[in-house]
């Protein structure tokens, strides 16, 4: 499977965890329910009705760090 990051940087080593600073998601919403959700402030039920489209999407949030070292690695970039 080829994940692609879009974004202003190139990212050769994905970090779980970084703070929201530097985050370059284009859709806020998917932001603030992931947020919500890690801090309590809504249940599984509730974060997953935000996050259901009614269309298919390929989105997946890794937020284990051993995970995103064992099962990925940078090929190259490509600037638009």
């Amino acid at each position: 499977m080829k994940v692609y990051h879009g974004g202003t940087v190139v990212v050769k080593e994905p970090l779980a965890g970084i703070g929201r600073a530097g985050l370059d998601f284009a859709d806020d919403r998917v932001v603030d329910t992931v947020e919500s959700y890690i801090a309590g402030l809504m249940g599984v039920e509730e974060a997953l009705k935000r996050l259901t489209f009614l269309v298919p999407n390929n989105q997946i949030c890794l937020l284990n760090q051993r995970l995103i070292d064992r099962c990925l690695r940078f090929v190259n970039f490509t600037r638009i």
